[in-house]
């Protein structure tokens, strides 16, 4: 994809969870302008004052020069840093935004999943013919604060067709082979096209004590409306040692927050299925 279609496709999601392109921050260049200004006025006063009088010696004038010179290019840079800003601003609130559909939001979204899929299996160094079943994903929302993740990503949108659809994903692809699984989880996001801290696990089959989707309680998660998240469900896979492997796969306080009945089946329930259906058989 070329860096043009790139931020076409960024500005489309963007107005699909409707978000609208930040003002400019000025600061910075407000100061340099500010700061400059003062000082060609301090190098004008001194120049003045020297004029009257003949400023002999020079030293007066010379100073007030001094003073205008550098605070005429600080101010020129502040001024430059303004126009600048401002133009790229105006140019893209101008610029033209295609409209995109839920249909198309949901086939990237699955085929981010499909993708997912394909690095689990070049992470692990698995061959497909090792796979005893398709891989299985597990996927959830992002919507606290996450390393690597910009704040301004953490976004949500139920479509025209009632789907809750996100900005940010977690997701866990589980590969089974005949002695062990393999999960590789990471963050997707939605508006970037980007893979995030992406990490591979082993599991064997012998060290697992339990898989299931369970109820947890939690106070360490602050969502993008400012609330705790204290109450979620889980997909997790525990082994002996006491790791653990575990996705946030829904959560009623994101569904109220949204205002939604259901979030997307997030394949935990299929998952548990087919990892205990090999536990039996392993076991």
């Amino acid at each position: 994809m070329s860096r043009r279609d790139r931020v076409q496709q960024e500005d489309a999601l963007q107005a699909y969870f409707g978000i609208t392109p930040e003002r400019p921050r000025l600061g910075p260049a407000v100061t340099l302008l500010g700061g400059g200004s003062i000082l060609v006025l301090a190098g004008v006063s001194l120049s003045d004052v020297a004029a009257p009088y003949g400023d002999p010696a020079g030293c007066t004038g010379c100073a007030g020069t001094f003073l205008a010179v550098p605070g005429l290019l600080l101010a020129a840079s502040g001024l430059t840093v303004i126009a600048t800003k401002w133009t790229i601003f105006h140019r893209t609130l101008r610029r033209p935004v295609a409209e995109i559909a839920d249909a198309d939001v949901q086939r990237k979204i699955e085929e981010a999943f499909a993708e997912a899929a394909a690095r689990a299996l070049s992470a692990s160094g698995l061959l497909r013919e090792e796979l005893v079943s398709q891989p299985l994903a597990i996927s959830g929302p992002v919507l606290w604060k996450t390393e690597a993740v910009p704040a301004s990503d953490l976004l949500w949108r139920r479509g025209k067709d009632g789907v809750a659809r996100f900005g940010i994903y977690r997701i866990s692809t589980i590969l089974l082979t005949g002695t062990h699984l393999v999960a590789h989880t990471c963050l997707y996001n939605l508006i970037r096209s980007a893979f995030l801290s992406e990490r591979t696990e082993e599991f064997h089959y012998r060290n697992i004590v339990s898989i299931s989707t369970t109820d947890s309680q939690s106070a360490t998660q602050l969502l993008v409306g400012g609330d705790v998240l204290t109450t979620t469900r889980e997909f997790r896979i525990s082994v002996a040692s006491g790791e653990s492997l575990r996705v946030i796969v829904d959560s009623q306080q994101i569904r109220t927050m949204i205002g939604v009945e259901t979030l997307p089946d997030s394949g935990a329930e299929r998952a548990v299925r087919a990892i205990r259906a090999m536990l039996r058989e392993r076991g």
